[in-house]
């Protein structure tokens, strides 16, 4: 147990002491819990520990790993962000939230709700779809609302992780930011466990499939996140993505349900998000590097790096 100098009660526990139980059910009472916060979809893509205020008052998931010899906190692949969720700490508990992290780790660069250490702002793009589909369709831009147009034949159908993956991987195999081969069996694992949580969509427009997403829905919370998707060639030149979010956006209209385009700092993505008129909520990027040894082999890989 960390018994802080302020009232503010906080335990640093390892994954195994974790009651996944209370925890979930923390996740379910909180308003402010993404899906990215239950245990299972943690467990799914990554292994964390946790900071947990009081008696499971408050809490928040550190995806932890090992990088050589140095503990590292670092932000998993398919979780845009680990929020603190439940009872909110205040400016001071937030140093001890700090000063505890600090306490535990070599290095830790990660996404979350706390402007901890040294944060930066980024982007995330949502919309509430309380309104009917002809008001919310009526904010969009001109650009969108043509795209839309050239997209009006279009069908949007279920599909299978193997027409998924292979339009993934022949539209973007070859980009530098394409998701591994782990990275598609941590999905396809996850998937085929919570089979109830994942829509997979294909786009299919004069008989052939123009575009594929997965999309996870955070039932509980009512969230539609937009995970992964990918156009052909023939889909971009006709709108077919732009077609799919607003099949979604559709179908969950008038309701309380938001469809998260989740954020990009990639200036045509968050372009692209901005035509359907969001709203933004923006998140930190923290990074903080405690230990001297980490940051000196940090630069030295650098320097080697450039050399």
């Amino acid at each position: 147990m960390y018994n802080c100098t302020t009232n503010f009660m906080l335990n640093y526990l390892k994954n195994t002491e974790i009651d996944k139980m209370r925890w979930n059910e923390l996740v379910s009472q909180s308003s402010n819990a993404t899906i990215f916060c239950f245990s299972w979809y943690l467990d799914a893509f990554c292994s964390w520990n946790a900071i947990i205020f009081g008696d499971y008052e408050g809490a928040i998931a550190l995806p932890i790993k090992k990088q050589g010899p140095f503990n590292v906190i670092y932000q998993p692949p398919f979780i845009q962000k680990c929020d603190w969720f439940g009872e909110m700490p205040k400016l001071q508990e937030v140093l001890e939230v700090e000063e505890m992290i600090l306490s535990k780790v070599d290095y830790l660069r990660f996404n979350t709700n706390l402007k901890l250490f040294n944060a930066k702002m980024r982007p995330n793009y949502s919309l509430p779809l309380n309104n009917n589909i002809i008001e919310i369709n009526s904010k969009y831009n001109l650009n969108l609302k043509r795209n839309l147009k050239k997209a009006q034949n279009a069908l949007m159908v279920e599909a299978n992780l193997d027409e998924v993956f292979a339009i993934y991987l022949e539209t973007y195999g070859n980009s530098p930011f394409v998701i591994s081969p782990e990275e598609v069996k941590l999905l396809t694992v996850a998937i085929q466990k919570n089979v109830n949580n994942f829509k997979l969509v294909k786009i299919v427009l004069d008989n052939k499939t123009v575009a594929i997403g997965i999309y996870v829905m955070n039932i509980i919370g009512k969230r539609i996140h937009y995970l992964l998707g990918a156009p052909t060639n023939f889909g971009r030149q006709n709108g077919a993505m732009a077609f799919m979010h607003n099949e979604f956006i559709k179908n969950y209209s008038s309701s309380d349900w938001v469809f998260d385009f989740e954020g990009s700092a990639i200036d045509s993505v968050a372009r692209f998000y901005k035509q359907f008129a969001p709203i933004g909520e923006e998140f930190y990027e923290v990074e903080a590097s405690p230990n001297i040894w980490f940051r000196g082999v940090k630069k030295l890989y650098k320097i080697l790096k450039r050399s």
